[in-house]
């Protein structure tokens, strides 16, 4: 538990900064809404809050890197600094979401004038903003392992390493293109079935309307690219275990 306590502690301090600006960005939005009101502004501030986990990781990461030789050559294991780093992308994440979304709820509050309508709503958005954290974690894993393949290959390779990992990049999506338009890909993954519907009353139709918050999930989806998250998460650590050249 020391271990973890300490990690967390460090990861603090050395994300301080990018909080701070997180933050900022959140206040900035929360008073530019209150004085146009603009719903549309509010709910692209949430919506920014899903971004959140992969950028994080990966400024984390950078950060980390003068430092990452020093970590990997002591006696705790490459999943620990990478699950405080995606945990704490997350925390900050449900953070920001939690603020913004509050305020979204007080000026539904306001312009519907039925706290019941409002609660219902709200309790429509939070399913949203779970399905939308779950989601934020594929490109957060994606991330996670082109950093450790591109540390790995600019190690043997030098500048180069940054075109080959763009490389990458596309032939993976181009690959995934070509998969999810397979009918392997429709088995696999469009099972479960359940939407999201922000609109709990009609009186909130108008309010919601502005939001433009609706959507179809597959709980196979979340399985089947889990999955890979898990692996590339587990590809990262083995080669990060192994003193990848940071």
């Amino acid at each position: 538990m020391r271990r973890w306590n300490g990690l967390f502690f460090k990861e603090w301090k050395l994300m301080r900064g990018f909080i701070f600006t997180a933050g900022l960005i959140g206040l900035a939005s929360g008073v530019l809404a209150s004085t146009t009101p603009r719903l549309d502004i509010i709910s692209a501030a949430v919506i920014l809050g899903f971004t959140i986990p992969p950028f994080y990781v990966l400024y984390s990461l950078n950060s980390e890197a003068n430092q990452l030789d020093g970590f990997l050559h002591q006696p705790v294991p490459a999943r620990r600094l990478l699950l405080v780093k995606i945990g704490m992308g997350l925390l900050l994440s449900v953070v920001y979401v939690l603020i913004t979304s509050s305020y979204m709820m007080l000026l539904s509050i306001l312009r519907l004038g039925d706290p019941f309508d409002s609660i219902s709503f709200m309790r429509n958005i939070t399913e949203f903003s779970l399905s939308a954290w779950v989601v934020s974690l594929y490109p957060t894993g994606i991330i996670l392992f082109l950093w450790t393949v591109y540390r790995l290959w600019r190690a043997q390779l030098g500048n180069i390493a940054i075109g080959m990992i763009i490389g990458l990049l596309i032939l993976g999506n181009a690959i995934m293109n070509l998969i999810r338009d397979s009918f392997f890909y429709q088995v696999i993954t469009h099972w479960g079935e359940y939407s999201i519907r922000t609109g709990a009353a009609k009186e909130a139709a108008d309010f919601v309307s502005e939001l433009h918050v609706s959507g179809t999930f597959y709980f196979g989806a979340y399985i089947c690219y889990g999955v890979l998250v898990i692996i590339y998460f587990w590809i990262s650590c083995w080669l990060l275990d192994r003193k990848v050249g940071v």
